[in-house]
């Protein structure tokens, strides 16, 4: 996934629906380091189906990685799937753009 770092792993992966913010993902994870950490949150808020990112439970685990817990609010237009052309409505609406663009 190009907002994921390759030196960034995931480890656990939660998926909740909440009244208030709708659909939430919520990672357990492991960085090399701090800066690397920072680049893969920047990463996270460059996507526009990503509605918030919070990271918690910050701290050094035994083999020098970065612990860590992020829970994002997804926006809910990015999870509808349209079983007519395979696709999310989100990536279905870029493509459909792009088509009326070049024309």
């Amino acid at each position: 996934n190009r907002s994921t770092l390759k030196n960034v792993r995931f480890t656990s992966f939660d998926y909740s629906v909440t009244k208030d913010e709708g659909p939430v993902v919520t990672l357990k994870g492991a960085a090399p380091s701090y800066a690397d950490l920072a680049v893969q949150a920047e990463q996270f808020e460059k996507n526009d189906n990503i509605k918030s990112v919070n990271f918690s439970g910050l701290g050094l685990g035994a083999n020098g990685y970065v612990q860590f817990t992020v829970r994002m609010p997804i926006n809910p237009a990015f999870l509808i799937y349209n079983p007519i052309n395979g696709e999310s409505s989100a990536t279905g609406a870029e493509n459909q753009e792009q088509t009326q663009t070049s024309q």
